[in-house]
């Protein structure tokens, strides 16, 4: 820091504290920004792939169902089995992708640090 008679202060830092938006660097923030801009992108078609899976699951389920009844139980378990945790990670899809995320995100932290 330099004292400019007494009442203004310059920083020799390169970077000001007060920017937030370009804090970690601008080629951080175009990585980042770009990053949320191809998730909000894709979210339409994520809806659509979760809200198309409840009518899916309801046949799979019924017809694991009447497998079931018609005397074919490994068949109609398997199809119940299969139908059930599909719909589950179908509808747990965007949560996986926030933690794929995150840990994409803090092994790029540690790589560079590595490195050095």
């Amino acid at each position: 820091m330099i004292a400019l008679a007494g009442v203004t202060t310059i920083g020799l830092s390169g970077v000001s504290s007060s920017n937030h938006a370009y804090a970690a660097g601008p080629g951080e923030y175009v990585k980042n920004h770009a990053k949320e801009q191809i998730v909000d992108a894709l979210m339409p078609l994520v809806d659509i792939i979760q809200a198309l899976s409840y009518p899916i699951a309801l046949v799979m389920l019924s017809s694991g169902g009447l497998m079931f009844m018609i005397n074919q139980k490994d068949k109609g378990i398997s199809l119940i089995q299969n139908a059930s945790l599909g719909y589950v990670l179908v509808q747990l899809m965007p949560t996986f992708m926030k933690i794929i995320v995150g840990v994409g995100n803090s092994i790029g932290l540690i790589i560079p640090l590595a490195i050095i």
